[in-house]
């Protein structure tokens, strides 16, 4: 028979074992670190994020196009031939022939105008039907030829004065770089939101864990009550009954050390879809590899608050709809305006018989011309009082759920707080009374051999230590839990754990 004080040891020993005791032949402890670097590379999430990501900011870089420098090359070549009816005398035009080209270079300019600047080249040779001052017609000297080039140098700027003026010009490509922000910033919420729900599911495993233990130690208590009944059955101390109740107890003790199996691999088995571990390897059971304790961390009401106000992942994607809400609305208000366009250009002319000769009278002998256009057009429908219409309302939604928002993150983190301080309380108060709960049995148990009580009052005892246990490893999960949640609120967790999701920009030196 075992003395109280072998039992007293062995029992706080069998409670005490850490999680990394379980781990056996088919069980493997993993630290939360680790399945941390797993599930940020195989969450399917996670990828999607990425790259909706990456999708963002290529169209942003897209929608840049008409931003750069648009060069411009042409070349033809036509012929005309006069029919005999439709030439006049006495000199008369019979056939042309001519070569172009030109090559120009076009720029947007912040303002929302254009500025383009073109050289243009042609070769132009005549054939003309001179027989009627031939002296003798007929003759191969009836035609006539004459060679002429003309060159041209034009610059010309476009510029809208009502719509379209200035930073409205650049609305594709702020929105486009709105959008891609906007994706960058979910791509970290998501991220966030899978590593709140890996901790989530690493604790909650890690509570299964301690909970499967504890119920081990509990049939273990179970079976040595039933012998030290045994042996105060040979003796006469305790009635028949006696031994039927300890065997009732070891059944259901045995059952909920069943259920509790089947927890773990079932919180197993979560834990490896969430981290993206191979669910086919499901016969060998994750266990914690993380001690299974609370720290004693100080957390401030005043200073999450700062934090998520300003940092949260879901407040941060919401501020970036309002931002492009807020550039829609600029948009949609831009575009019902009337449009007014002015355009003003130059060209310079030059002639000669060859193209060097029409060059070089650019400027010099050539003429110039100049022009000026004004351009005024304006719908007469509601389309456009609609689309600002519409653009105003969605922003309105946008700004109601960031104030809505705003308000439930207040809220949630207040909560996270005081469960941190609970949980800590309550694991304190778990540990006190589990201490009283060891003398009550080892007091229980000395009471029973010397014949002065029950051993229903000894399985009591029992029950009372494991369920401390229990409520002990549930208020450290807990405690975990809400770590993660407020980490998550104040958007912290990723560095918490070192990840980096948000894309830097592409510098020029990149590209």
């Amino acid at each position: 028979m075992m003395s109280v004080r072998t039992l007293a040891v062995a029992v706080a020993a069998a409670l005490a074992l850490p999680s990394t005791a379980l781990a056996g032949p088919d069980a493997e402890a993993v630290r939360l670190d680790d399945l941390v670097a797993v599930a940020v590379q195989q969450s399917a999430g996670l990828i999607k994020a990425r790259a909706d990501r990456t999708i963002a900011q290529a169209e942003a870089d897209a929608a840049g196009l008409d931003r750069d420098w648009i060069t411009t090359a042409e070349v033809g070549w036509r012929r005309f031939v006069v029919g005999e009816q439709d030439r006049p005398p006495p000199l008369q035009l019979i056939d042309e022939r001519a070569v172009t080209g030109s090559v120009g270079v076009a720029k947007k300019v912040p303002t929302g105008g254009q500025l383009t600047a073109q050289f243009g080249l042609a070769q132009t040779t005549q054939e003309y039907d001179v027989s009627v001052f031939a002296l003798d017609p007929g003759a191969a000297d009836d035609a006539e030829f004459a060679d002429n080039a003309q060159a041209s140098a034009t610059l010309k700027f476009e510029q809208p004065l009502l719509r379209g003026l200035g930073p409205a010009a650049a609305g594709p490509q702020r929105r486009a770089r709105v959008a891609a922000e906007g994706a960058n910033i979910k791509a970290q919420l998501a991220a966030e939101e899978l590593l709140r729900e890996l901790v989530t599911s690493y604790w909650e495993l890690g509570f299964a864990a301690q909970e499967l233990q504890a119920r081990k130690a509990s049939l273990a208590l179970a079976n040595e009550q039933y012998e030290d009944t045994k042996a105060a059955r040979r003796v006469g101390a305790v009635p028949e009954n006696a031994l039927r109740a300890v065997e009732y107890e070891l059944a259901v003790r045995e059952e909920s050390l069943l259920r509790a199996q089947l927890e773990v691999e079932a919180r197993s088995l979560e834990l490896r879809r969430i981290s993206g571990l191979e669910v086919s390897r499901r016969d060998i059971v994750l266990i914690p590899g993380e001690p299974f304790e609370a720290d004693g961390r100080e957390v401030s009401i005043d200073d999450a608050l700062d934090l998520a106000l300003a940092d949260n992942p879901r407040l941060q994607a919401l501020l970036a709809d309002k931002r492009l809400a807020d550039l829609e609305v600029e948009l949609a208000r831009d575009g019902a305006k009337p449009q007014v366009n002015l355009a003003v250009a130059g060209t310079l002319f030059g002639d000669g018989a060859t193209s060097g000769e029409a060059v070089g009278a650019l400027g010099s002998t050539g003429g110039y011309e100049l022009t000026a256009n004004l351009s005024f057009a304006f719908e007469l429908g509601a389309s456009h009082r609609g689309a600002t219409r519409a653009a105003t309302e969605r922003r309105e939604k946008v700004v109601t759920d960031a104030k809505d928002l705003r308000r439930m993150i207040e809220v949630e983190v207040v909560q996270a707080v005081h469960a941190v301080t609970a949980a800590q309380r309550r694991t304190a108060l778990a540990e006190k009374a589990m201490d009283v709960a060891r003398n009550n049995l080892r007091s229980e148990v000395a009471n029973f051999r010397a014949a002065r009580t029950s051993n229903f009052d000894v399985l009591k005892r029992q029950e009372e230590l494991v369920e401390g246990q229990i409520r002990k490893a549930r208020a450290i999960a807990d405690y975990h839990i809400a770590v993660a949640k407020l980490e998550f609120l104040t958007g912290t967790l990723l560095d918490r754990y070192g990840v980096e999701v948000r894309a830097r920009r592409p510098t020029r030196r990149d590209r």
